[in-house]
């Protein structure tokens, strides 16, 4: 997708747009410590993770693939209202 390149990515695994907290994390009160933990988690698994910061509790996040053109639905969860609008 154009996002996917304007962050300068060609190809490769997919993204995450990480909405909530992502299952298996144990919270982290600090954000900044949060997001570093998740990065380090996935950095193997995604090329790119965007976290909007809110807290919406325990419900799952929304993933897309953004590999492509056009971005694809992985998983519909948090956010997936946003998500739609955006596609």
């Amino acid at each position: 997708s154009e996002l996917y390149r304007a962050a300068g990515y060609q190809s490769g695994k997919r993204s995450l747009v990480l909405h909530r907290d992502l299952a298996g994390f144990r919270p982290v009160v600090d954000r900044q410590q949060m997001q570093i933990r998740r990065t380090t988690r996935l950095e193997s698994m995604v090329d790119l993770i965007v976290d909007d910061g809110r807290d919406d509790g325990v419900r799952a996040s929304t993933i897309l693939d953004l590999t492509a053109d056009e971005p694809k639905i992985v998983r519909e969860g948090a956010g997936i209202e946003e998500a739609l609008a955006w596609i």
